[in-house]
């Protein structure tokens, strides 16, 4: 019975974690620096987070799930490594802190912020499960036929409860799957950049080939790849980078684009927005 209880609550605590890593566009602070600034939409999804989180806490207070409750107070606990230093290095307990600051990101304005959420946090969970016993409490009702059920009534709890555990597995598997879509966006396949936030170390252009090398001013993101398009005579390259992870280690590119039969007198960097495009080499 404890082995099972201790397997629930490490699987709830699996989900709560998932669940925070969707919130990836959230993100404006990583454990290597800001990529960002804080606006309305990162703000307004911190919000509803809170909210969420709140009604969670009723829930499982009503439907008296004690591993729903040791679960988040667990992972409101998660931030304590977030202030425990270990010099430079980025380890898996301040990872794990980091993946609890993305639903939050909208306010973590700064320090003082991140330390009264931790706070207000567990506590606010605690406060919604209390409201949620409350609840039940409230409306439960004595049954006159001594909590007897009917075979009938047995059997159809019981397809109701089969149901329920398919659901699950179906909201389980689809979690997962969303996670991995999420996963392989910002820390494999990548992202635009602002091209201001890319400078060239080295070009080099023959007849037959054109090869680019340089560096981002961002030391939390690592070069995943690039796209490319020749307009006319332009060359527009599209660098993509992704979050630091063992696929995309190191913000240094290098380019190359076969130039044989083609004629070049221009080279842009594509950025995020469709204004920012940067000239990065011309025949003039």
């Amino acid at each position: 019975m404890i082995k099972k209880r201790i397997f629930r609550v490490v699987v709830f605590l699996i989900l709560l974690m998932g669940i925070s890593i969707v919130f990836l566009p959230n993100i404006h602070l990583t454990p290597q620096g800001n990529v960002g600034t804080i606006d309305y939409t990162n703000v307004f999804v911190s919000v509803f987070f809170i909210i969420a989180w709140l009604f969670l806490a009723i829930y499982s207070g009503y439907k008296k799930i004690l591993e729903i409750f040791i679960a988040a107070i667990i992972y409101s606990l998660l931030p304590v490594f977030l202030f425990v230093k270990a010099g430079n290095n980025v380890g898996i307990p301040n990872v794990a802190a980091w993946v609890w600051t993305l639903p939050l990101q909208g306010l973590l304005f700064d320090d003082i912020y991140m330390v009264v959420l931790a706070i207000t946090q567990p506590l606010t969970f605690a406060l919604g499960y209390m409201i949620g016993l409350k609840k039940r409490k409230a409306n439960i009702k004595c049954d006159k036929e001594g909590n007897r059920q009917k075979p009938l009534t047995l059997l159809f709890r019981r397809i109701h409860m089969r149901k329920k555990q398919k659901l699950v597995i179906l909201m389980c598997l689809g979690i997962f799957v969303l996670l991995l879509i999420i996963y392989s966006y910002y820390f494999i396949y990548g992202f635009e950049v602002a091209s201001d936030s890319l400078y060239i170390s080295n070009i080099n252009i023959t007849s037959n080939y054109v090869h680019i090398s340089g560096d981002t001013s961002s030391s939390a993101l690592g070069f995943s790849g690039y796209n490319t398009k020749l307009d006319g005579k332009q060359l527009l390259i599209k660098p993509r980078y992704s979050m630091v992870s063992p696929f995309n280690k190191y913000g240094k590119f290098e380019i190359k684009y076969g130039t044989k039969g083609k004629t070049i007198d221009k080279i842009f960097f594509i950025g995020k927005g469709e204004n920012d495009k940067k000239q990065i080499w011309s025949t003039k």
